[in-house]
């Protein structure tokens, strides 16, 4: 009986401390806000793609794009210290297309950052694209049309 009730503290403790854990790791981390699969078109004509939490951000992608059959991208919002971030992406296989033109903001929000990554995930360069208060656009001449990825770290004005 004494050995029950030493093994029972134990385990007690035990699940405690997992409790606490995982509670830990749930807080400390943030998950994605929401998440949409978007169907980019390739009609060469300007396009708005847009994800929209309850609070009133607004995630927006706008693009051209020509080639290829439509595609099945992955557009979502997460929030990490009062910043939102959006990701526009091709979540599995090389984007067939080639994208004319596109840019990308967080609508009534600062650019903190962004990112933009290639079909072979290479980082983009800056004469790729260029980045203002407002958004991350591609730049004529410097952009090559080929896009995987792009993140954009948006913060209220």
């Amino acid at each position: 009986e004494k050995g029950l009730k030493l093994t029972s503290k134990r385990m007690g403790g035990r699940i405690v401390a997992c409790f606490l854990f995982s509670f830990y790791l749930f807080s400390s981390t943030t998950g994605v806000l929401k998440e949409e699969k978007i169907d980019i078109k390739p009609s060469g004509q300007l396009t708005d793609e847009s994800l929209k939490l309850n609070d009133g951000v607004v995630c927006l992608f706008t693009y051209a794009a020509v080639g290829g059959t439509n595609e099945e991208w992955l557009m979502s919002i997460d929030e990490v210290d009062s910043a939102y971030t959006c990701k526009v992406e091709r979540p599995f296989g090389d984007s067939y297309l080639f994208f004319m033109s596109f840019a990308t903001s967080v609508l009534n929000y600062r650019v903190q950052s962004a990112e933009v990554f290639d079909n072979s995930g290479a980082l983009l360069q800056n004469e790729a694209y260029e980045v203002d208060d407002t958004a991350v656009k591609s730049k004529e001449g410097g952009f090559e049309g080929n896009l995987k990825r792009l993140t954009i770290t948006s913060k209220k004005v």
